[in-house]
């Protein structure tokens, strides 16, 4: 499946060296997994998604806590996700077409249940970062839709290409829309690799396909 469009060319280098560097620069200690919420419990990281960026923040919460209620929470009933043109070239046995709201669902209700018999501990089967691109700023009062961009640095207890040891790095153009209510979602994510790309770098498409 290829993208809707093609990343803008002036589009700001933002590889793994860089992610890497400026999470550091954050007091991000992504090798150090936080624990995460119970998700009996709802999720205190949880929040009323009245902006692109809690809807960012409920999905960080939401995967580290397994919660796939609240993960779906984050995502609109049209959405697609629109894997990286190279991914899908490179990795023609993993299904990347015709990736819709319900494909996500089984997609992450396999990963949370997999992570959760993989034998690793508790508190590091499942780590998230997502960082806003320099240069590409959220829009500052958006109405009905928005793009915003991400950067983002994920480990999956068990995986075959986003593990601890071999972390998954990557990009996405995250297209989310207004309700009526004004509730932010999902509708559709663009992903790609980062811009330093070498071969054993997986984006999240990569990572999250075998599940499906």
């Amino acid at each position: 499946m290829t993208h809707l469009r093609a990343i803008p060319p002036s589009f700001p280098a933002l590889g793994a060296a860089a992610l890497l560097a400026a999470a550091f620069a954050a007091g991000c200690s992504m090798f150090e997994p936080r624990t995460p919420e119970d998700p009996a419990e709802g999720g205190s990281y949880w929040q009323y998604p009245s902006a692109p960026s809690i809807v960012m923040n409920n999905l960080d919460g939401s995967m580290e806590a397994r919660s796939i209620t609240l993960y779906m929470t984050a995502f609109d009933e049209s959405f697609a996700f629109l894997a990286d043109p190279a991914d899908t070239a490179e990795f023609p046995s993993l299904e990347f077409g015709s990736w819709d709201f319900y494909a996500e669902q089984n997609t992450l209700s396999n990963m949370f249940a997999s992570v959760q018999g993989s034998g690793a501990p508790e508190e590091s089967l499942i780590a998230v970062t997502f960082m806003p691109i320099e240069g590409y700023p959220d829009p500052p009062a958006p109405v009905d839709s928005a793009e915003i961009w991400r950067s983002y640095f994920i480990q999956i207890a068990g995986s075959e290409y986003g593990s601890w040891s071999n972390p998954c790095i990557g990009k996405a153009c995250i297209t989310m829309i207004e309700d009526e209510s004004s509730m932010w979602s999902i509708s559709v994510w663009e992903d790609y690799r980062p811009d330093d790309y070498v071969p054993g770098i997986y984006t999240w498409g990569v990572v999250k396909a075998p599940y499906r």
